[in-house]
């Protein structure tokens, strides 16, 4: 309704295939053709302006996991992801630090290189190792940028079939990436969200819950800024869909065990 305006759009989900993060700048490669995940941080860069301290999109209190309320668009094709209800009335800076996260099982060489001399984007990544062994061979804790960029790739590699779990997972992103992300303070977060770490997956052999990736979605969220949810890897299609509804609820605001029905709720959904 036009004296009804929608909210700002404050976080989303791009739906797309094929994967991209092992795309190099110049070179597909590893069911690779373009990697979106770079190309999206290339525009934020270029094109968002993210709303100014004296306008925050988001409330003067931090939201808890249980009381997040953001809005959800879910598109094939990437979107401008804050649209103010009247940009006019609100004043914007150019947004000057991206992060971006990749939970994928396999490291993303091509999103690392691209940016490895480069500030203005932080690159995580989770992912096996098995210590230069499993694909693609790169990804080690040593490799943390050069020139302007040192310091502004982190790389959490894992050693071994079966060793990446619930535990694992949450323990990297509360005492390594979160603190990470904070002192960093980025204008804007793209994940690159492969979902081959999830348990039953025939490539990635580890033992990561559905449930957990919502949880770490949360965890990102507590951060308050515009997150971009991009599919990377996954080869069990339902435990790819399963991780990926959990994901959406987390960005809508649903919560992974504060809703009503709770824990148990989702732990019936992951048995269907």
């Amino acid at each position: 309704h036009p004296q009804h305006p929608p909210p700002p759009i404050t976080h989303g989900i791009a739906l797309v295939r094929p994967p991209g993060h092992h795309a190099e700048s110049g070179t597909s490669m590893g069911f690779c053709l373009f990697n979106n995940a770079a190309v999206a941080a290339a525009a934020v860069l270029d094109y968002f302006e993210s709303p100014s301290a004296s306008s925050p999109p988001f409330p003067e209190s931090v939201p808890t996991t249980s009381t997040l309320t953001s809005t959800l668009t879910s598109t094939t094709t990437p979107i401008p992801i804050h649209t103010p209800v009247n940009p006019r009335s609100s004043p914007t800076s150019k947004a000057k630090r991206v992060m971006i996260l990749d939970w994928d099982v396999h490291h993303g060489n091509g999103t690392q290189h691209i940016f490895y001399n480069r500030s203005d984007v932080l690159y995580v990544s989770t992912h096996r190792y098995d210590q230069g062994q499993f694909y693609p061979g790169t990804g080690s804790a040593m490799e943390v940028g050069q020139g302007e960029g040192k310091g502004f790739t982190v790389n959490v590699p894992w050693d071994g079939e079966g060793g990446v779990s619930d535990a694992d997972m949450l323990a990297a992103f509360q005492f390594i990436i979160m603190p990470i992300a904070e002192e960093y303070d980025p204008d804007f977060v793209i994940i690159s969200a492969g979902f081959d770490a999830v348990q039953g997956d025939p490539l990635g052999g580890c033992a990561v819950r559905p449930a957990t990736y919502g949880r770490l979605t949360e965890m990102v969220m507590e951060l308050r800024k515009p997150v971009l949810m991009l599919l990377e890897g996954g080869y069990n299609l339902k435990a790819t869909a399963m991780a990926t509804a959990h994901c959406v609820r987390a960005l809508v605001g649903g919560g992974v065990k504060h809703e009503a029905g709770g824990k148990k709720k989702w732990e019936e959904d992951e048995k269907d």
